[in-house]
């Protein structure tokens, strides 16, 4: 029996196009014309919706299509299938992640430290949040084994992350802590926060995440002196 895409879906603006800023890299590498990369631009868009609201496992390529209102065959068009679509959003943030982690600044104590700390991770929050539904998602498929490349993908991505906070703690000179094991704890505090402040588990303004995130950090680090 085939499966039924749902009415109650809300779609992408089909004027405005959604948000090709967010999606650069893989609007360049997929499409060049104006119109393709409208409406991927809303395939795109419409998948975060779709994810958000069923994650990985629930998540349906009719009802992708249809939030952005196009045919089930225009998606196939630019993506294999669900896995494929994953995967090139992946792609996409583990880039701008990858910037992001280039800005990392030293940890330092004192006020300016924890400034420059709190400067940094208020920007690491920004791009969480505006992804946790995909970082879900991805947790998901990673959970289920569903594509070894994002598998792969993803463990990369968070090897560069831990190592790059760890050799930031080594380097302030902590003391009584594990630099690689902090910086693991650290990593899914940032990832846990963020996805559980975007699902309303966690009910705190942005500024109050980031202030509570950086004080963790700081202290974690330098401690409460």
């Amino acid at each position: 029996m085939g499966q039924q895409v749902g009415t109650n879906l809300t779609p992408v603006s089909h004027s405005v196009g959604g948000s090709p800023e967010r999606w650069r890299g893989l609007l360049d590498a997929r499409t060049s014309r104006e119109r393709g990369r409208r409406t991927l631009t809303r395939l795109l868009d419409a998948a975060v919706a779709e994810f958000s609201a069923h994650s990985y496992h629930g998540a349906r390529v009719a009802r992708v299509a249809k939030r952005a209102r196009t045919s089930h065959g225009t998606f196939y068009v630019y993506f294999d299938g669900k896995d494929d679509l994953l995967l090139a959003m992946q792609d996409e943030i583990t880039a701008a992640m990858d910037n992001l982690l280039a800005t990392i600044p030293d940890f330092e104590p004192g006020p300016a430290g924890f400034a420059s700390l709190r400067a940094w991770l208020s920007d690491v929050c920004g791009l969480f949040l505006e992804h946790s539904a995909i970082h879900a998602a991805l947790l998901d498929a990673i959970v289920e084994d569903a594509d070894p490349r994002i598998t792969k993908q993803g463990l990369r991505a968070q090897q560069r992350w831990t190592t790059a906070l760890a050799d930031r703690i080594g380097a302030a000179g902590a003391t009584g802590i594990d630099p690689y094991l902090a910086a693991v704890c650290i990593y899914n505090l940032i990832d846990r926060a963020t996805r559980s402040t975007h699902r309303g588990q966690l009910v705190v303004s942005f500024d109050e995440l980031v202030d509570g995130l950086t004080e963790l950090v700081h202290r974690s680090v330098f401690g409460s002196g």
